[in-house]
This record gives C-alpha cells, sequence and structure tokens, in this order.
C-alpha cells in the first residue's frame, strides 16, 4: 500500500498527525491544478481547503484500486467543477502567483538563474489552453500515469496520450518562438 493510503487509513483509525501530512504533502500540488480552473488563488486556497475538509469531515471510503493522489484529485476537480457551476464564471489571476516550487539555494547565481527558467516555463504553460496545461500539470508535476490521468479528467487512454503529444508540442512551439529551447 502507498504511503499516501497509509496516511489515510492511519487518520481513519483516529491519527489527525497523518491527516495533517497529507496535507502537507499534497497542498501545493492541489493548488496549482485547481488554478488551471479557476484563476483565481484566494477561491483555489478555499476549493483546496473544502477538499480536506470533505475528507476529514466526511472520512469517505478510498479503495487501494487507485492511487490515493489519483482519487484525491477528482475529489478536488468535482468540488472545483461544481464551484463553477455555482459561479458561472472564471476569474483571471496570473499562473505565477501559483508558484511554489523551491529553487536551488546553494548559490545566488544558480537560485536567480532557476527562477528565470521556472518563470519562462509558467509563462509558456499560461500561453496554453486549459486542457493542455492540466494534462502537462498532471503528468510531470505530479508524476500520475496515463490511466490516472484519465481517470481525473475523464478521458480514455488513448485520448490522454493524444492530449499529452499535442500538449507537449504546443509548449516546444511557444519556447522556440520565445528562443527559450
Amino acid at each position: 500500500m502507498e504511503r499516501d493510503a497509509q496516511l489515510y487509513h492511519a487518520f481513519l483509525k483516529g491519527d489527525d498527525h497523518s491527516f495533517v501530512e497529507l496535507i502537507r504533502l499534497h497542498q501545493s500540488g492541489l493548488t496549482f491544478f485547481l488554478h488551471g480552473y479557476v484563476h483565481d488563488l484566494d477561491t483555489v486556497e478555499d476549493l483546496v481547503e473544502d477538499t480536506f475538509v470533505r475528507l476529514y469531515a466526511r472520512r469517505p471510503h478510498f479503495s487501494t484500486r487507485y492511487r490515493f493522489k489519483t482519487w484525491l484529485y477528482t475529489i478536488a476537480k468535482n468540488l472545483t467543477i461544481d464551484y463553477l457551476r455555482k459561479q458561472g464564471r472564471q476569474i483571471s489571476v496570473p499562473l505565477e502567483e501559483v508558484h511554489h516550487r523551491l529553487v536551488d539555494p546553494h548559490t545566488p547565481e544558480g537560485a536567480l538563474f532557476q527562477k528565470e527558467q521556472d518563470r519562462a516555463l509558467y509563462r509558456a504553460m499560461e500561453q496554453l489552453s486549459e486542457e493542455y496545461r492540466q494534462v502537462l500539470y498532471l503528468k510531470f508535476f505530479e508524476d500520475l500515469s496515463n490511466a490516472e490521468i484519465g481517470k481525473i479528467l475523464k478521458r480514455n487512454n488513448r485520448q490522454v496520450e493524444n492530449l499529452l503529444y499535442r500538449s507537449k508540442q504546443a509548449l516546444r512551439q511557444i519556447l522556440q518562438k520565445e528562443e527559450l529551447l
């Protein structure tokens, strides 16, 4: 059983520290993922919080048939879709505000270089369609399999493969156009 699933099962048995660890592990990733749907950072943070509140309050059953991360991201996505249906609109906030990755702190030059590279990548990703951003994020930042991505995005495996291919091509074209690749 994967670590996330073990933490969740420990939480269900009464270990609140396991739940805190789950939040620590997944809060940043969920924030970035949901930002692709809702372009307002405050709302995204509320939706991430609602996702964890739902787990804490309702304690839904988790089947080990899927990875815990896939299950969690599906819950978050469904909450977000419900929110968007109620709102009927999306608000735009730059994607850079969600950037929480750590840069190499060893040298000031290295940290600055890494920061500039990250900004360039996020600016390029911002130019992609929402669907392309989501599939690239899930694949390369969250390291999910195509089957897991398909479950979250409600696509079959072939559709996920095609979507990944097209999104990588689109990102490559943007990076080449801006002379970053």
